[in-house]
């Protein structure tokens, strides 16, 4: 066996210093055939599940379904187990065993979040040092940024934040985008099509109203944009630092989707051309988009 190839095994043993051999491979055999009774397959007998460990352990691919269950095994992400029996991984080449996920500028420093108003995204925002970068169809968050800027200025006293708030300013795309988000077939979005464009411009403007009521502070430059493309990404740049997205879902509001970050501090170059991919996306926005005006009188 050589060094690349116990990258798995020294990884088992790692994680599960409280089994032995045989215990391994009891625990391997019951949750591959739990799987297998899953998708209505036959169950493997207990050397079967030996001879696909050792597969494993000797540098050899393993399907996806054995690889599930040795990652709960494990307790472990699926990925790691995949890294470790993915043959174009091996290469005399490596020094150790470690998988190419450890060698800088191949792993990538993405981060996944539950929600928009998950805690680590909140903290992000309140640590915006010069500008925050804000594009979404209509804005109806102010109370969750007034406080996060009342934060902000606590840890910034007197330091500015430019606020540049784009906007989706297409009736249209916006009453589609409401019909999406209310999951109405495509019989009641044509048939509704000038109400729900009707409901959207309410929005858009109580949404203006909002923006300047919420994020009116003295540390606050706030710029309102609205653009008029079809909505792709809901997005978010903190500090040219922070690039934060997820997509418009179907069935819900945006708020509470799961998002995501690319840090511009990672090596890594899958996140390097995924952040150029999202500053083309918010040029294309920028050029499509003019000043909104905020003669709209303030809602009391």
């Amino acid at each position: 066996m050589t060094e690349t190839h116990d990258g798995l095994e020294a990884f088992a043993r790692r994680q599960r210093p409280d089994l032995n051999r045989d215990e391994l491979i009891d625990e391997f055999h019951e949750e591959v055939n739990r799987l297998r009774k899953d998708e209505r397959k036959p169950t493997i007998s207990r050397p079967g599940a030996e001879k696909t460990l050792r597969k494993g352990f000797d540098g050899g691919g393993i399907i996806d379904r054995n690889r599930r269950a040795l990652s709960k095994v494990l307790r472990c992400d699926v990925v790691e187990v995949k890294r470790r029996t993915t043959r174009r991984f091996r290469s005399p080449s490596l020094k150790s065993s470690s998988p190419p996920a450890d060698i800088p500028g191949v792993i990538s420093r993405i981060q996944s979040y539950g929600s928009w108003q998950d805690d680590a995204v909140s903290e992000m925002i309140v640590a915006a040092a010069q500008k925050l970068v804000f594009v979404d169809t209509w804005f109806d968050e102010g109370t969750y940024f007034w406080k996060l800027i009342r934060q902000r200025k606590q840890r910034f006293p007197g330091e500015k934040l430019q606020m540049d708030l784009y906007l989706l300013k297409n009736d249209v795309f916006g009453g589609q985008r409401l019909g999406e988000i209310r999951d109405l077939p495509l019989v009641a979005r044509r048939a509704h099509a000038g109400a729900l464009e009707e409901n959207y411009k309410t929005a858009f403007e109580h949404g203006i109203n909002e923006a300047r009521d919420y994020l009116r502070d003295d540390t606050i430059e706030l710029r309102l944009f609205g653009y008029d493309l079809m909505p792709g990404l809901r997005l978010m740049i903190i500090d040219d630092e922070n690039y934060i997205f997820s997509w418009f879902p179907v069935g819900g509001m945006s708020v509470g989707n799961v998002c995501f970050c690319l840090s511009a501090a990672s090596t890594s170059e899958s996140d390097k051309l995924a952040i150029e991919s999202v500053k083309g996306h918010i040029a294309a926005i920028q050029r499509n988009s003019s000043p909104i005006e905020t003669n709209l009188p303030i809602s009391s």
